[in-house]
């Protein structure tokens, strides 16, 4: 596995370029303009919001008469449908628009159904707070009871002995958290865009290598055309089948 320093190191290798000592500078301007690019990568990579290795499961245990929760701090991303009400294996409903919500709380039927709906609402992001931005109604009536959902991490960068992680690189042996390859090609395209030179054929071999990394950590599925048993069902493409 290639560390921070190392990956701009193998890019500038590749493109015959002098590289640095180090990418941590605050003053040197090639090691700040290495540092952003490679921040620039990952945060590409996070808006996918498909690498599994940065998701991530949260639990709220719910108190009597408090309608707001914190989220995560490290809370970037929702994954869509995972959402529960884990006492009553239900689905929450939510994310509520704001309409549907605001009528929940405040129209004539507000509080009158025991399935719990939330939304994301507000700047409270202080993990401290007596407040927080997920929101539930019915305000619950009894402590105890237990909300969960799936999210995409802020993180992009872990610490050489895997104890901290970090959204932006902290010091040249912190390892990124996508893979080494994919970090390499993306900076080169980057790099080269930066300094205003050609760069469509890197561009088109960083995605090439895009499908292969998210396959490396999810693996591949066993479908069907009848829709029986646990595999996922084929359908056929627009237009129909092509020979």
């Amino acid at each position: 596995m290639r560390n921070a320093l190392q990956i701009v190191t193998d890019a500038l290798d590749e493109l015959g370029i002098p590289t640095p000592s180090s990418i941590t500078s605050t003053t040197d301007d090639t090691e700040k303009q290495c540092r952003a690019i490679l921040h620039a990568g990952a945060r590409s990579f996070r808006n996918l919001r498909t690498f599994p290795q940065l998701k991530k499961k949260h639990e709220i245990t719910l108190v009597s008469a408090r309608y707001q929760y914190p989220l995560p701090s490290d809370y970037y991303a929702a994954l869509p449908d995972t959402a529960w009400d884990e006492d009553r294996a239900w689905r929450l409903m939510g994310p509520l628009s704001d309409g549907e919500m605001t009528s929940r709380v405040l129209g004539l039927t507000g509080g009158s159904t025991n399935r719990i709906g939330y939304r994301v609402f507000g700047p409270d992001i202080n993990p401290a707070s007596t407040g927080g931005q997920f929101k539930v109604e019915p305000t619950p009536t009894a402590s105890g009871g237990v909300l969960s959902f799936e999210y995409i991490i802020r993180s992009m960068f872990v610490k050489s002995d895997y104890t901290t992680y970090y959204e932006l690189l902290n010091a040249d042996t912190d390892y990124c958290l996508f893979d080494d390859d994919l970090m390499t090609a993306e900076f080169k395209w980057r790099y080269l865009r930066a300094k205003k030179k050609d760069y469509e054929q890197e561009l088109a071999d960083a995605k090439t290598l895009l499908d292969a990394a998210v396959a490396r950590w999810q693996g591949t599925f066993i479908g069907s055309l009848t829709g029986g048993g646990t595999q996922r069902r084929y359908s056929v493409p627009d237009g129909g089948w092509s020979f």
